[in-house]
């Protein structure tokens, strides 16, 4: 029996949905599921009751995550009070926001905590988090709305952040300045992907919807933002993205606001609860004050 397979077996008991318990270990479906065949062969019993539509614990698997939670957070603190301290922190791709993760690593550094960067897209920054894979990190949620999860803290990084239009420099639109909205309706979009956080996917289909249109989703799951970027640039595609994008567009493409979509999101910097009290400490005096301000006219 290892520790892996009983972390994996925790996410299953309190989700009960074995996709969502993957989602939340940043791990495919049939990997958890095969974790959990092996323990409950390992134990001679049925842990879960599985249907079609449901998940439940048996008696079983009621007792052993009773067992589990009290072994994997004894471990856990056993290896913080060991090993030397050092912070995660997961960089996003986007300027300026990249920039201000690093500072505050550098800020962590100064007073003498190890710090350890990995540049990671926005969108999957809460599963990293979740998973243990990462301790600060960056999210996009709907403004007022943080990550909602009991094992996140966050605050915004600066005011509420629009809509715009990301489309390759060579697309038949990217002249139009402003740009007239329904002529984006004939052209597939990448938006949010919606295992990243489908409240504001939803929203941004709903604000369009508003708007009168009705966007053409490209199924973007798991996407990564390079490749997004790199899809609209070789594509007649086009990308929602967010006013730091505006402000700083990659090469090869156009940026142009959308006035006409009634929707924001905040840019939120991210962090695990369970941080020592000293890190979140300094991670608060460090966003005392300092808000991300865009040069956009």
């Amino acid at each position: 029996m290892e520790l892996r397979d009983l972390r994996i077996f925790r996410a299953v008991a309190e989700e009960l949905h074995f996709s969502r318990a993957a989602k939340r270990l940043i791990m495919s479906p049939a990997t958890v599921s095969s974790a959990v065949s092996a323990l409950e062969r390992e134990l001679g019993c049925r842990l879960f009751l599985r249907t079609s539509r449901t998940v439940t614990l048996t008696v079983e698997g009621q007792r052993l995550l009773a067992k589990v939670a009290g072994i994997l957070d004894a471990v856990d603190r056993l290896s913080a009070d060991v090993r030397p301290l050092c912070v995660r922190v997961v960089v996003p791709e986007v300027h300026p926001y990249g920039q201000v993760t690093r500072r505050l690593a550098e800020d962590l550094r100064e007073t003498g905590i190890a710090t350890d960067l990995t540049l990671a897209p926005f969108t999957s920054h809460v599963q990293m988090l979740r998973s243990g894979a990462a301790d600060i990190g960056t999210t996009v949620t709907l403004p007022g709305t943080p990550p909602d999860d009991g094992m996140i803290d966050s605050a915004p990084l600066g005011p509420a952040s629009r809509l715009n239009a990301m489309l390759p420099a060579g697309h038949e639109l990217a002249r139009l300045d402003p740009l007239p909205l329904q002529s984006l309706a004939k052209f597939p979009v990448h938006t949010m992907p919606r295992d990243a956080d489908l409240r504001v996917a939803d929203a941004t289909v709903a604000a369009f919807r508003a708007a009168g249109v009705e966007l053409q989703e490209v199924d973007n799951a798991g996407q990564q933002w390079n490749d997004a970027v790199q899809q609209t640039v070789v594509s007649m595609a086009w990308v929602v993205v967010i006013d730091a994008v505006r402000a700083y567009p990659p090469p090869g493409v156009v940026v142009r606001p959308l006035p006409q979509v009634a929707m924001s999101v905040d840019i939120r910097l991210i962090w695990r609860r369970d941080l020592p009290a000293e890190v979140i400490r300094r991670i608060r005096t460090f966003l005392a004050g300092r808000p991300v301000t865009l040069p956009l006219g």
